[in-house]
């Protein structure tokens, strides 16, 4: 595993569900008492912001290898995400990428060489189909529920819904913010994987952004992600600057 595959398991999406701290924030919605009511709540809910900014640490473990560094994202809603990694004893950044809806473009600083792939080759890598909407929307927190019938269960703390066309498919949401606070997918025994979203940050009393992001798949090698943000900033433009100096070389 390398620096370039970080990018794009990064590039993807993201401790532990009882670690989960709970946002001060009463929605005034009513309260589920079914799936259905339970979509449509955290549906309304799901308020993102034009821009957002994130810092802190990333780990990225597989492949009998840890990689350890400190992130860097820049998103503008529907637009494009721009991520920098940096190691973790110099600081130096090591490598750089920008996602949008048709392509990414990758940057090796420490081998002074790019590339650029169809957003398509993030599906090859992963073995689902994903878009870069469902990517934006994880850093966000609010990420999409798949379509379908769903049974419901609650207890102290969170709501639950469980695909009837899929029994593997099931989500966890938070009763205080109704954010989703766990995604599984389990396709088969060599395909699945989980989302873990926790220590939600309210931000100009509008937003809520997971601070804490964790993500393990298996296809059927298993990959997991966990992305530790202590910084967060909302609606500040920045400039996604990606130039490729001349020098560097496309890999083939």
């Amino acid at each position: 595993m390398n620096n370039q595959y970080a990018i794009f398991i990064l590039g993807f999406f993201f401790i532990t569900a009882c670690n989960i701290k709970r946002a001060p924030i009463k929605h005034k919605l009513s309260l589920p008492s079914n799936s259905k009511e339970l979509i449509s709540s955290v549906r309304k809910t799901n308020i993102s912001p034009e821009w957002l900014s994130l810092k802190g640490k990333m780990i990225l473990e597989g492949d009998n290898e840890k990689i350890s560094c400190t992130v860097n994202l820049q998103i503008r809603r529907d637009s494009a995400i721009w991520i920098s990694l940096r190691g973790p004893v110099l600081g130096l950044e090591i490598a750089r990428t920008v996602l949008n809806k048709d392509s990414i473009i990758y940057m090796n600083m420490l081998n002074a060489t790019y590339n650029k792939y169809p957003i398509s080759y993030i599906n090859n890598k992963i073995g689902q189909e994903i878009s870069y909407k469902k990517i934006q929307d994880i850093f966000f927190g609010v990420p999409q529920i798949v379509n379908g019938k769903y049974s419901f269960k609650e207890d102290n703390y969170t709501y639950s819904i469980f695909s009837k066309d899929n029994k593997n498919i099931m989500y966890k949401v938070d009763k205080n913010n109704l954010r989703i606070v766990e995604a599984q997918y389990i396709y088969n025994s060599n395909e699945n994987w989980t989302l873990l979203l926790s220590d939600y940050r309210t931000i100009q009393n509008n937003y809520q952004i997971p601070n804490k992001l964790f993500f393990k798949f298996k296809n059927p090698t298993k990959i997991s992600l966990n992305l530790n943000f202590t910084k967060a900033e909302v609606n500040k433009p920045h400039k996604l600057n990606f130039i490729i100096p001349k020098n560097y070389v496309r890999q083939q």
